[in-house]
């Protein structure tokens, strides 16, 4: 193979070879495995429903492909558990629920809040505030809302968008996080 291949895999549009035409599943990919070695890709991009991308990932993952060259992008996320911000109670603090003082920090500005750490998200709590901040899907799919967690804990109802070597480096969607310290301070400025 050259430099750059570009394998289309078309799912409604046929095309004169079958192999090239069709969703990708596991069956197609290991049709394609006579010709093609996985483990030699350099990164691998992937555009289309949840379940094609996790299969197709899975397999990859099976035949020797580093997690780290895989890249994809999910539009919808059917599978998704119902988010805490749509809950009919989200909205309703709690005061015996425990509480986290929440710091943002965004253009250079900061600004803090209580937030029930069984409520709201972050995002969700701050935007309610008043706040300006960056958001787009609040689905976790996009990373429009991606934060830095400066300091505390949280925990994310769902990641779609980072990066494990992201989440390593102490990103999150704030969209999807909850705190679980006291404390928890996300600076947006922080790229």
């Amino acid at each position: 193979m050259g430099r750059f291949n570009l394998i289309h895999i078309l799912s409604r549009e046929k095309t004169e070879v079958p192999l090239n035409y069709g969703r990708i599943n596991p069956a197609k990919l290991a049709e394609l495995q006579p010709m093609i070695d996985f483990s030699k890709f350099d990164s691998v991009y992937i555009c289309g429903p949840e379940d094609m991308i996790f299969s197709t990932v899975e397999f990859l993952e099976k035949n020797r492909l580093e997690r780290s060259k895989l890249h994809f992008e999910l539009f919808t996320t059917p599978g998704q558990k119902q988010n805490l911000n749509t809950l009919p109670d989200a909205n309703i603090q709690d005061e015996t629920k425990p509480k986290s003082n929440i710091t943002v920090k965004v253009d250079g500005r900061s600004f803090s809040f209580d937030l029930s750490t069984k409520g709201k998200s972050i995002l969700a709590a701050a935007l309610a505030q008043g706040a300006d901040l960056p958001f787009a899907c609040k689905g976790g799919v996009c990373s429009t809302c991606k934060a830095k967690l400066v300091s505390g804990n949280v925990k994310m109802d769902v990641n779609y968008a980072l990066e494990p070597d992201e989440v390593e480096q102490g990103f999150i969607l704030t969209c999807q996080s909850h705190p679980i310290t006291e404390n928890v301070v996300v600076d947006y400025d922080v790229k």
